[in-house]
């Protein structure tokens, strides 16, 4: 189905956007588990308060993909960007340097952001905090999937983007685990299905 817009009228304020995006980073763990993930590896979801330095309390809404000898090392993170994550600059040069420690230590990362009332833009925050000029132009709702690459001892960024517009329908993007493990994350499908549960109008 088409994205809608969850954070105005006729959707807000009658429905909540935070149950909404807990319901979504469920949805997509589920189909991590049941179906895409191979042997030896799971799949977490979180929809958490999260303390953040100088900034207090943000919601955090992500999926997190671990191989099975837990506590392992994170392997891939789907960050699914909260109204509260947008509001303050606090609160955007945090989650920046959290998706910077991310790439940093080559965790695969897709972020999907639907927030409409909030024109900052995370991803050209992130590209300049990165020193990257180059690359799509997004505006302020897209969604993703970056990776850390090795090439000659040194490190490159590869990504994968799509702008997310209301009306239209979601993309599928890779999550990357490592250097062998690719998967293919269906956006629309996870969208849809947790539409259909909440009995969203």
């Amino acid at each position: 189905m088409p994205l809608r817009d969850h954070f105005r009228p006729p959707l807000h304020p009658k429905r909540c956007w935070g149950s909404f995006h807990a319901g979504w980073v469920n949805a997509v763990a589920d189909v991590l588990n049941l179906h895409l993930l191979p042997e030896g590896y799971f799949a977490e979801a979180f929809a958490l308060p999260e303390e953040l330095p100088f900034v207090g309390i943000d919601r955090t809404y992500s999926v997190h993909v671990y191989q099975s000898d837990y506590p392992s090392p994170l392997l891939a993170v789907v960050e699914f960007v909260s109204l509260t994550t947008k509001e303050s600059e606090y609160q955007r040069r945090a989650f920046v340097a959290k998706c910077k420690e991310y790439l940093k230590r080559r965790i695969g990362l897709m972020v999907v952001d639907i927030a409409t009332v909030h024109l900052a833009n995370l991803h050209v925050d992130f590209m300049a905090e990165l020193g990257q000029t180059e690359g799509p132009k997004l505006p302020h709702t897209y969604a993703v999937s970056y990776r850390t690459v090795v090439r000659d001892t040194a490190n490159h960024l590869e990504l994968w983007a799509h702008e997310l517009t209301i009306g239209e329908t979601l993309p599928t993007l890779p999550l990357w685990l490592n250097d062998e493990i690719c998967l293919p994350i269906d956006l629309e499908a996870t969208y849809s299905s947790t539409y259909s549960r909440g009995r969203m109008p």
